[in-house]
């Protein structure tokens, strides 16, 4: 047997190095299970229907929040809104976040559609009593 020529080994240890970055975390359209806001004080569980989210089609989001660490301990209802957008492009979708509010901090984000391929990165602004926050989550598509 003879052995590697630099080139080659070269080739595979890139190629090895390129498909361990690229995991199950990099599928296309890919949302995180869980996201934290910049503060600390929300907790989001995220699912998307259908998932992955699709390209120039309608999707759903469903987001639980946990409000346990936010620096408001009062019985004030947990808040959300929602949007979307390319900052590479510099616009947002051209459909508009309809947010239902479902029991225990559960919400429901609906006629989301991205329909351009590219990175997009979706706010979720969490609000309880006096205290607000923020959580980006980038997409690609």
């Amino acid at each position: 047997m003879q052995p590697l020529s630099t080139v080659r080994w070269l080739t595979i240890t890139v190629a090895t190095l390129i498909a361990s970055l690229c995991s199950a975390d990099s599928v296309p359209g890919a949302l995180p299970a869980q996201a934290v806001t910049d503060q600390g004080g929300f907790k989001l569980s995220l699912q998307a229907t259908p998932a992955p989210i699709p390209l120039n089609e309608l999707f759903e989001i469903l987001v639980s929040v946990d409000a346990a660490n936010a620096a408001d301990d009062s019985r004030n209802p947990v808040w959300l809104r929602a949007s979307a957008e390319m900052p590479a492009h510099r616009h947002g979708m051209n459909t508009r976040v309809i947010v239902e509010q479902l029991e225990d901090g559960r919400f429901a984000l609906k006629g989301l559609l991205f329909h351009m391929r590219g990175e997009w990165l979706i706010t979720f602004d969490v609000a309880k009593g006096r205290v607000h926050e923020q959580a980006k989550i980038p997409v690609v598509l």
